[in-house]
């Protein structure tokens, strides 16, 4: 046998051997919601005092999406924080497309008493909800009709003292309801049922060592 031989016999021997490990992950958004929620309503205040300082009387695009966007992301933090408990504890609930229903679902589900949903926190967050499925299914309609409605009350009742503080035109309802007064309201009313329900539930660890570590989203972050 040749050099050239033995050479390409141990080459055809080599084994090689490769280990290949794979990690499953398990992203969650709850916190990332209820930052967003909060930076949003941050940014709709100090964008309102700007247009009230310039006198501005008419509705601002930028002032709007804040405060929709911390509508929209409050009722997703309660929804996320919800979802995530049932999965983690390996809940079985008839699930539905609402996050107060899911709550009381889960409680029934680990054998403990559903929430009063008549008395706040819980009823103000279904205004809550109401208002981001008002939004996010957007219809138009009449004012005197939207006026008629149950939505316009409780809003009107909610936002009392809360209204946009620019000097705009009707409609109240989305013109003048929906401002930084609004945006703040949305945060605190989902925040007070997610812990009102987070107790109930008598999750770990406790509620503010979760959700609240000192990032506080009306800080300028630095970029990295």
């Amino acid at each position: 046998m040749t050099d050239s031989d033995s050479e390409g016999l141990e080459m055809d021997q080599r084994i090689e051997v490769r280990t290949e490990t794979t990690m499953s992950v398990r992203p969650g958004f709850t916190t990332q919601h209820l930052w967003t929620a909060r930076r949003a309503a941050w940014l709709s205040s100090q964008r309102e005092q700007h247009l009230v300082d310039i006198d501005y009387r008419n509705v601002d695009r930028e002032h709007r999406a804040h405060v929709t966007t911390a509508v929209f992301s409050s009722v997703a933090f309660v929804e996320a924080l919800v979802n995530d408990a049932v999965d983690r504890q390996g809940l079985q609930i008839n699930s539905r497309p609402n996050p107060i229903h899911n709550a009381q679902e889960a409680l029934r589900a680990s054998g403990r008493q559903p929430l009063d949903i008549g008395r706040d926190p819980g009823q103000s967050f279904n205004v809550v909800r109401h208002l981001r499925n008002a939004l996010l299914h957007y219809v138009p309609e009449w004012e005197h009709d939207f006026i008629n409605g149950d939505l316009y009350a409780d809003l009107e009742r909610r936002l009392r003292g809360r209204e946009n503080r620019q000097q705009v035109v009707d409609p109240w309802f989305p013109n003048r309801a929906l401002g930084a007064g609004c945006a703040d309201w949305a945060v605190t009313t989902s925040l007070d049922f997610a812990k009102q329900w987070h107790t109930a539930m008598n999750l770990s660890p406790d509620f503010d060592t979760i959700y609240f570590n000192g990032n506080e989203p009306s800080v300028e972050q630095p970029l990295p």
